[in-house]
């Protein structure tokens, strides 16, 4: 018998009641969607402003008030449960006896919640106790270790106790451990205890500052071409040194600083069973020895330039750096050969140096060749620079028959100071450099001269985002035997970008045969206004004025002034300005990028 399958036969009827049915269920659930979307309620309270943060972001009621599962039930249970939520809050603000008034309202189906907050007197520290246990504890610097923390410590009384502040002031005190001899210390107990009844905290800390632990020897790992010597010459830490962290990160941001290693990890693994002459590891990965480099640019000082830099890092192997440059512009060539020794762990530099420079400016033709000894000290806040060169000249003054030539051995010194909020952007802080130079006549010199100047930058922002304003000075003079015998280098000249805007650069001196040449003193000034006008651009307006002459007497200070432009580009401010000379009666664009200094 065969049989037929079965099918779904509906009349119209039931049909229609089916599809009724299906619509009301729709609504229904539609309905109950938008009762949930339109369930709302607004908390308030009455507090101080500087504890809202802190109700707003922790309580369940404000938590959940924006939630699709919210319904008048569920707000009853959360405004029941807020009250004690406030107090467990304040109590790590110091409160511990708050005075809470909640009220709740509904009206037309809109309800608001408030609570009415008087936190009450704050507790404050009355007592703090640091035990110190461990080696520490047996040491002959305990007695100092302990005033230290107990001076350092951030919670203290008469303070008021807040748990953030009690947990900050645990962890700062135990990094002054972990830093500074003891890095295996640890916090084995503290306690805070609250009295609500006389509002104070007794507060207690016990510390284990485990064994002293001292450096050993250092060991290298990733040498492949650059001596160990290089690492060798650059660290103070002494075999038996007792542990610092600041020296060792001071050792790694010595050896990154050189151009021998791409990367650098200085590090200890100390350990409680051997303390002493813990080993210093130094892992390094090795940076390309050779780099060639080219540039282009342009200043309305010297031109168009472009340039050429060739570094060897580790010439024949033992770590002597090679620099070799040569830059051509518009009015002036140069070239130059260094040979560096590798950097000592006082950051001393010793080099040789050997350079040629042409220029072609205002009418001066000149040649001066430097064979020379220099020591460099550069601690990132202070540079300084010592040399020794021998300096033959040849030159040509306007339209005078033949040329002069001068030679001088030459001792100099420079200190230069940088306090900057940012090396090359700065807004605030400040920049002092001198310099001092002299030779003696008969010792590979034509004449006995001393040679002197100083510069100052100032960088600060103006109240109220009225601005940015910059201020520079100089001064220099220069006392000789015989001044026709002083290289032209130690003499002044003074006039365009970063000096005297207005008038070409250095066309400010003494004026001789139709050309310019230096003068025995000088001093110029410059203040200047900057005023955001887009992101990374600003207007300038600005006031210089100086003067090179044969002595005081004679110094006249020409001035000039005008209005530029700032870019603040990642290499440095970019600046174009158009300034008048007042003498001259001309304007002239400048162009010039970094510190105005």
């Amino acid at each position: 018998m065969t049989r037929r399958a079965p099918c779904l036969f509906l009349s119209p009827r039931r049909h229609a009641y089916r599809f009724g049915a299906a619509l009301l269920l729709g609504v229904c659930l539609l309905g109950k969607v938008a009762y949930a979307e339109e369930f709302a309620y607004s908390v308030q309270f009455g507090i101080a402003e500087q504890y809202l943060p802190l109700l707003r972001n922790h309580l369940d009621i404000v938590r959940w008030q924006n939630n699709s599962d919210m319904n008048a039930g569920q707000l009853q249970r959360l405004y029941r449960a807020a009250p004690e939520q406030i107090r467990a809050l304040l109590a790590t603000e110091g409160f511990l006896d708050p005075q809470i008034h909640p009220r709740i309202s509904e009206a037309s189906g809109e309800w608001s919640v408030a609570f009415d907050i008087d936190p009450g007197p704050p507790v404050e520290v009355a007592t703090l106790q640091l035990e110190l246990r461990g080696a520490l504890a047996d040491g002959a610097d305990r007695a100092a270790w302990e005033q230290r923390l107990q001076s350092h410590f951030a919670l203290k009384p008469p303070q008021r106790f807040r748990q953030d502040d009690w947990d900050s002031a645990k962890k700062r005190t135990l990094a002054q451990l972990l830093v500074d001899s003891y890095p295996l210390a640890r916090i084995v107990d503290s306690e805070a205890r609250l009295d609500p009844a006389t509002h104070k905290a007794d507060l207690y800390v016990a510390i284990d500052s485990g064994p002293l632990v001292t450096l050993g020897d250092i060991a290298v790992e990733g040498l492949q071409r650059v001596p160990l010597q290089v690492i060798q010459r650059l660290t103070r830490i002494e075999r038996g040194n007792r542990y610092s962290q600041s020296a060792l990160l001071d050792f790694q941001s010595a050896l990154q600083a050189t151009p021998y290693f791409a990367s650098v990890l200085v590090d200890v693994s100390p350990s409680a069973d051997a303390p002493e002459f813990t080993p210093i590891r130094v892992k390094v990965k090795e940076a390309q020895m050779q780099r060639v480099g080219f540039g282009v640019g342009y200043n309305t000082n010297a031109g168009a330039r472009f340039e050429v830099n060739y570094q060897h890092s580790n010439l024949a192997e033992r770590g002597w750096i090679l620099a070799a440059n040569t830059s051509i512009e518009t009015r002036r060539q140069f070239a130059e050969i260094k040979l560096a020794a590798p950097q000592t762990a006082k950051a001393y530099t010793d080099s040789v140096f050997l350079n040629s420079e042409r220029s072609h400016i205002q009418g001066v033709d000149s040649q001066l060749n430097k064979l020379g000894v220099s020591r460099e000290r550069d601690t990132g806040v202070i540079k300084t620079v010592q040399a020794l060169s021998y300096e033959r000249e040849w030159s040509q003054v306007g339209d005078t028959e033949g040329s002069s030539r001068k030679q001088a051995l030459v001792a100099s010194y420079g200190w230069t100071r940088r306090d900057l909020d940012h090396p090359v952007l700065p807004n605030s802080g400040n920049v002092i450099a001198l310099r001092l130079a002299g030779a003696a006549r008969n010792i590979s010199s034509d004449t006995s001269f001393v040679h002197a100047v100083g510069r100052v930058g100032l960088y600060g922002r103006l109240p109220h985002d009225w601005g940015y304003l910059l201020l520079r000075g100089e001064a220099g003079q220069v006392s000789a035997e015989r001044v026709a015998g002083v290289p032209s280098a130690w003499l002044f000249r003074v006039g365009g970008a970063n000096s005297v805007r207005g008038y070409e650069y250095q066309s400010i001196g003494i004026e001789q045969n139709g050309a310019v040449t230096g003068g025995e003193v000088e001093a110029t000034g410059s203040v200047e206004y900057q005023h955001p006008f887009a992101p990374n651009w600003r207007w300038a307006a600005f006031v210089d004025a100086g003067d090179a002459a044969r002595n005081w007497q004679d110094f006249s200070p020409k001035r000039g002034y005008g209005m530029g432009v700032r870019w603040l580009s990642p290499v440095g401010s970019i600046a174009a300005d158009l300034a008048f000379g007042e003498p001259v009666q001309q304007w002239r664009m400048h162009i010039a990028i970094g510190l105005a200094f």
